[in-house]
């Protein structure tokens, strides 16, 4: 179908978030939408959600936004009826960014969430 050639689960789905927030834009909500559907279609695909924060603030700080980033994607699945037990999070905070603050354009790039797809293969 349409929404499923909208998603490939060989390569990783990303949310972006505005700087210094976990609220969702319309874009993620549209994306959303579409892993939703795919997972309905798809039910032993698992998801890994990795939150990435920027580094302008503390290392704790830029955790705690990482993982509520994340948390913030997966409550949003499992609203829309994704099983709990398929969906794990991990939020990273800054540390795999802590020499890249640049630009407000490159610092709203890092503030993401990585959507990674595990789809078993059969044979």
């Amino acid at each position: 179908s349409l929404e499923d050639s909208r998603i490939n689960p060989a390569d990783n789905l990303i949310i972006y978030f505005p700087p210094d927030s976990n609220n969702l834009t319309a874009k993620a909500f549209e994306k959303l939408d579409r892993v939703f559907k795919f997972m309905a279609k798809n039910p032993n695909t698992r998801i890994n959600i990795i939150g990435f924060s920027d580094s302008t603030d503390s290392s704790s700080y830029d955790q705690m936004v990482s993982e509520s980033r994340a948390n913030t994607v997966k409550n949003y699945l499992m609203a829309k009826g994704v099983d709990s037990t398929k969906i794990s999070t991990l939020g990273v905070g800054s540390q795999a960014f802590s020499a890249t603050n640049g630009t407000e354009e490159e610092r709203q790039m890092i503030g993401r969430v990585v959507i990674e797809f595990n789809t078993p293969t059969t044979k």
